[in-house]
């Protein structure tokens, strides 16, 4: 009873389950094959039309029928092993028992190894050996139905020759038996293979993927471990719930609407999403979702894979705020060096005035000296020409002064080659009038004979050379050092570099801002004359345009700059 209740249950292993029933359809196929090219064109030589259309339909519509009933249980397979050899049993029939058409029976029978069941070839055999002794004894015996004679050999008919038979058919029931238990154990070992495979391809998944799947509704079904750690909710939570438990406020609406009107068309959508975990932290998405087809291309559901892309999206804004940064950057680096021009144009006419104070007094005492003559009434016109030649002689200068200055503001910033000797001369055209007025002494130790020559932006290094002097006057001014002078030497150092140092001897920096000298905005200068960005760029000069070194050190008669730079 039990055995029987068997043959009606659907097979639980889903593999084997689904090789049946693609195994079953093949045989409806086949029966409808036999129906039309055994059954009724194999009658052709015979006239037995109507016999074989009639008999051969009959069997494919009960096959038909039985397939609808129970497609895939075993009961069917069964039925299969039944019915099939009739249609070799029809065959044998028509070209009245030819013994070629017994082929059929083995062909037949070779057929329901497509099967992994082993059943319905030996019903198949069974009824094949059981058919051949009985047509064997209709035969024999001239018995007929419907009018026609039974014929199963025509070339002769004994229980001999349908046991002959019926060993052969044993015989392939045997080996066919063997082939299809064989086919069963690789099958089993295939798919054991294939599910511990997909075991731990979806372990992997589990645990490294953001996966999630979905009903049509969008409500979640399934969910990966990795979900989970990345969302900070448990699977009990998620599962039930649509993804709006992860949604970020800052996602808008119609990208939803745009996700879901691809996702129902049957399209996949891929896309990045800004979610919200448990915690209240946001996390970025790179988001593929796949719309969810059966067997039968039935919609049932969307299958979303993800991966962590919130690293990638942190840069991204860190990029952005570094852009922005830089900008700021560049404009203050701008408004710096207006600073530091508009300090140096400060400069430049304070050392103008300084040079046009002794010319302007000379000629302000020429002039009030013939005024008074004049008005005293001794005034004397052969000394007016003389007079007159001070006064030009004081304008020429002032003229001369001028274009001193104007010359070194108006050359072009362009890289060429230079002299340091030449610079250094350049320089002291501005600030040495200014030294001079105030009697500080200059020594230098310029090393003629040997010019070296370096390339370089011109006036730049002027602009360096100018600072640090101008300091040092500041400083030896502001300690009213007497006897103060300023010593400036060069000298080309043993790997090709030359040396530029100014030494002066107001006493020096103190120790604890001598390390800051050279910072943005910093000036020692009380008076807040200073704006603090002159020898901040002076170093920028050296050491971003010439690629080399702008240091101070304090000596015992005071400070002392070094610029170090590579020659040509």
């Amino acid at each position: 009873m039990e055995y029987i209740k068997n043959l009606y249950k659907i097979e639980e292993d889903k593999n084997l389950l689904n090789d049946h029933l693609k195994a079953d359809k093949f045989m409806i196929k086949l029966f409808f094959l036999n129906w039309i090219l055994v059954s009724t064109l194999g009658a052709y030589f015979y006239n037995m039309y109507f016999f074989g259309i009639l008999n051969g339909g009959i069997i494919f519509f009960v096959a038909l029928l039985f397939y609808k009933l129970y497609g895939g249980k075993p009961i069917f397979r069964l039925i299969v092993g039944i019915l099939l050899p009739v249609y070799a049993m029809i065959l044998v029939q028509q070209n009245f028992g030819r013994i070629e058409m017994h082929f059929h029976f083995f062909v037949l029978l070779a057929f329901l190894t497509v099967y992994k069941d082993y059943k319905p070839v030996a019903v198949a055999s069974i009824l094949i050996v059981l058919q051949h002794l009985i047509f064997t004894y209709l035969q024999l015996n001239e018995l007929s139905f419907f009018d026609m004679k039974v014929i199963i050999y025509n070339y002769g008919c004994s229980y001999d020759i349908a046991l002959l038979h019926g060993f052969f058919v044993v015989l392939e029931w045997y080996i066919l038996t063997i082939i299809i238990k064989t086919n069963i154990s690789n099958f089993q070992k295939i798919h054991m293979y294939k599910s511990k495979l997909l075991k731990k391809s979806l372990d992997v998944i589990n645990q490294n993927l953001i996966a999630s799947k979905t009903n049509l509704k969008g409500e979640i079904i399934e969910v990966s471990d990795k979900f989970c750690e990345i969302s900070k909710y448990s699977k009990e939570e998620l599962i039930g719930k649509n993804h709006s438990i992860v949604r970020h406020p800052d996602m808008p609406n119609e990208l939803f609407a745009e996700i879901w009107s691809t996702i129902k068309s049957g399209k996949t959508w891929h896309g990045e999403i800004k979610n919200l975990d448990k915690n209240g932290d946001f996390y970025w998405v790179d988001t593929t979702i796949i719309p969810e087809f059966d067997s039968d291309e039935n919609h049932i559901g969307y299958t979303s894979i993800r991966h962590d892309i919130t690293n990638n999206k942190k840069i991204e804004i860190l990029n952005e705020q570094l852009i922005v940064e830089m900008d700021q950057n560049k404009k203050k680096e701008l408004l710096l060096i207006e600073q530091n021009k508009m300090a140096a144009l400060g400069e430049m006419i304070g050392n103008i005035a300084h040079q046009w104070k002794q010319p302007l007094n000379a000629i302000s005492l020429i002039v009030s000296g013939m005024k008074l003559e004049k008005m005293m009434g001794t005034l004397d016109v052969k000394n007016l020409d003389k007079s007159f030649d001070d006064i030009l002689d004081s304008i020429e200068y002032s003229s001369n002064t001028i274009n001193t200055f104007k010359n070194f503001i108006k050359e072009k910033k362009e890289l060429k080659q230079m002299y340091v000797q030449d610079r250094i001369k350049q320089s002291l055209k501005i600030v040495g009038p200014v030294l001079d007025y105030n009697r500080i002494e200059l020594i230098l130790d310029l090393k003629d004979s040997t010019p070296f020559s370096f390339t370089s932006v011109s006036g730049e290094v002027d602009e360096v050379i100018i600072n640090i002097l101008n300091n040092a006057k500041d400083a030896i001014l502001e300690k009213s050092i007497k006897n103060p002078w300023i010593k400036i030497s060069v000298d080309r150092l043993l790997d090709n570099r030359c040396e530029i140092s100014i030494e002066d001897n107001a006493g020096g920096i103190p120790l604890e801002i001598i390390d800051k000298i050279f910072d943005q905005y910093y000036t020692t200068k009380e008076n807040l004359s200073g704006t603090g960005i002159g020898l901040y760029m002076s170093k920028r000069i050296i050491v971003e345009t010439l690629k080399g070194e702008l240091s101070v050190c304090n000596t015992e008669n005071g400070a002392k700059f070094k610029i170090i730079f590579n020659l040509d």
